[in-house]
């Protein structure tokens, strides 16, 4: 009996050839016994892919946007759960930089003041809060029934685009505090 350098033993009459192929299948069940023994588990990386992929739900979905984590894949081993966390750090940052542009844009009950609501009810939303966001007729656009002739110089004196680039709730709300900055309380409704 002859103990090789891979552990593996043989016979002093097998051939070259056959002590090459014990060694490789020696070597093989080893790392297989070693893999069964101590599987990859790097907690703290899966961990973390666990906490961005939620939170990159949370904030899509926060928004009334489809969570982004339908279909992801999971981790092949350490390395992979570490390179998907940062991914997933990412899209996590995204989503959160996404909402809230929507929630200063859209989202007008979190900061539309009661004052304002009353106005837009009273002008275009037929007595429903705020108003109508989408009202443009001939002679008035956005929710607060702003002149067309005057709309867009209202919205430039507070830095909102004018209403053909983007009329979002918050830039209408922008026009209309121009407008009342410019000409005071005109409004035929109880003013703000």
């Amino acid at each position: 009996m002859l103990i090789t350098t891979t552990g593996a033993t043989t016979r002093s009459d097998q051939s070259g050839a056959a002590v090459g192929e014990a060694a490789v299948s020696s070597t093989a069940e080893d790392i297989r016994e070693l893999e069964r023994a101590a599987p990859e588990r790097c907690p703290d990386n899966r961990r973390g892919l666990r906490y961005y992929r939620s939170r990159a739900s949370v904030w899509a979905t926060a928004r009334g946007a489809a969570s982004p984590s339908q279909g992801s894949r999971a981790p092949r081993n350490c390395a992979d759960a570490h390179y998907l966390a940062q991914v997933w750090r990412s899209r996590s940052f995204e989503q959160r930089q996404a909402t809230e542009r929507w929630e200063h844009l859209y989202a007008w009950w979190l900061w539309l003041p009661a004052n304002w609501q009353a106005l837009g009810a009273c002008e275009t939303g037929g007595g429903q809060r705020p108003g109508n966001w989408a009202h443009s007729n001939s002679s008035f656009t956005s929710a607060f029934g702003i002149s067309w002739a005057e709309y867009d110089a209202d919205a430039a004196y507070m830095g909102a685009p004018p209403w053909h680039v983007r009329h979002a709730p918050r830039d209408q709300y922008d026009a209309a505090r121009g407008h009342l900055a410019r000409f005071g309380d005109g409004w035929d409704c109880p003013g703000p």
